[in-house]
């Protein structure tokens, strides 16, 4: 359902702010919040396949990356952007693209401006017995149900030879998602 209701705002190409020489492509999505509603935070959504098990949402983020791909690249050849298409491909096929909704304060560009931020409140939105209850960092974020328009699509960070570098931070981020439903 996403691939059909989904719009392609803009595409980019940021180097990586830890590793010199690597960057990865960027596209951002926006689509009705109620799809996104589903995508996110459903059972049977992106973060509960998480939910499930960390093996369990890799392999959902796979899926949608591989549903995705196409069309992005597909819109990027389209509008004519001075997008590397090879590079652009192996980013989105790479282990560690992801999947996540648009959060505020990390523009590209005016049409990425994120919609979501930090909560205001500790207030469960996701009751399933462990991510209301956990500790973990970001667990204030893990608890909520985010309702969005717009959503990131990742790629890797790779160099010039599609070597990949991935930051410390989110060397876990399937665990860190499995236990708080955030990363």
């Amino acid at each position: 359902m996403l691939s059909r209701e989904m719009e392609v705002l803009c595409c980019h190409r940021p180097d990586c702010d830890d590793m010199a020489g690597f960057s990865r492509v960027i596209f951002n999505l926006r689509a009705p919040s109620q799809t996104l509603d589903l995508f996110f935070n459903s059972e049977h959504g992106y973060r509960g396949s998480y939910f499930v098990s960390p093996h369990a949402g890799l392999a959902a983020n796979d899926a949608i990356i591989k549903r995705l791909k196409p069309l992005l690249l597909a819109w990027a050849a389209q509008h004519q952007l001075a997008l590397d298409q090879t590079f652009a491909g192996e980013s989105l096929t790479s282990s560690s693209a992801k999947v996540w909704i648009t959060e505020s304060g990390s523009q590209l560009c005016q049409q990425c401006i994120g919609e979501w931020s930090n909560p205001t409140d500790e207030e469960p939105d996701i009751l399933n017995g462990r991510w209301e209850v956990t500790d973990t960092p970001n667990a204030h974020r893990g608890r909520k149900a985010p309702h969005v328009s717009k959503l990131r699509v990742f790629g890797a960070f790779l160099n010039d030879r599609h070597d990949e570098f991935v930051p410390a931070r989110k060397r876990h981020r399937a665990f860190h998602i499995n236990e708080g439903g955030w990363s």
